[in-house]
């Protein structure tokens, strides 16, 4: 009976061992679909700020472009006066 009662003891604190690991296990993956959230979340801020990034840099470049027009009705405008004075 000896030997009965101690491999059930055996077994049991085997099956306490493996309970808990499954616990921490759980845990674990609980902490790493947090992070996994908390990455998307960034990664999404990230894609929104790259987004902004490129409308201001196509406004930038839109504007870029109408003052070269305007710099060079300027310069039209400006020789057209200076030849006129002539």
């Amino acid at each position: 009976m000896g030997l009965i009662a101690a491999t059930m003891e055996q077994q049991d604190t085997t099956s306490q061992d493996n309970a808990r690991n499954i616990s921490q296990v759980s845990e674990g993956l609980g902490e790493v679909n947090e992070n996994i959230q908390q990455i998307s979340s960034v990664s999404n801020d990230v894609t929104e700020d790259m987004q902004n990034v490129n409308q201001s840099a196509e406004e930038m470049s839109s504007s870029s472009e109408q003052l070269s027009q305007q710099g060079e009705e300027l310069k039209k405008i400006a020789q057209a006066l200076i030849d006129k004075d002539k």
